[in-house]
């Protein structure tokens, strides 16, 4: 009897390495935040950021991106900032920010985040910054903050 569809056989799936040492290898356009422009040298060229610098870049623009609202970002990248309305107490609102921020960070798909300390709070009338340290991978470690 004849085949009515085509039969092939499955390919063995190639499973993938999480090499840390990979990891800390990856490097990016270096963007000044300040400046708002990626940094460009005398000649007119861009600027390399370092692998440090690149985790650092990644872990900033993660923070202050609002989860969901870009399409062009997966479900798991962002953090959602849009909730933080709904809590009253000055309490509940830093354990929600030291969670928010930690999970963000901890979603690094490159596992270059090992864990988030030292929340620090000043807060205003209606708005406050919020300082952190971020420790990666060999102890790499930045201090970030969080204008709101």
């Amino acid at each position: 009897m004849a085949q009515l569809f085509p039969t092939f056989t499955i390919p063995q799936m190639i499973t993938k390495s999480n090499s840390n040492a990979k990891n800390q290898n990856v490097t990016s356009y270096y963007f000044d935040f300040e400046k708002g422009d990626f940094r460009i040298d005398g000649a007119g060229k861009s600027v390399m950021a370092s692998p440090v610098e690149t985790w650092i870049h990644w872990c900033i623009k993660a923070v202050n991106t609002e989860r969901y609202n870009c399409r062009a970002y997966s479900k798991n990248y962002g953090a959602e900032w849009s909730q933080l309305d709904g809590y009253d107490s000055q309490k509940a609102k830093e354990s929600w920010i030291e969670r928010t921020i930690t999970e963000t960070l901890l979603a690094d798909p490159l596992k270059r985040t090992s864990f988030v300390k030292n929340f620090v709070y000043d807060w205003d009338t209606d708005s406050g910054i919020i300082t952190f340290a971020v420790v990666g991978q060999k102890g790499m470690e930045a201090t970030l903050y969080v204008q709101l």
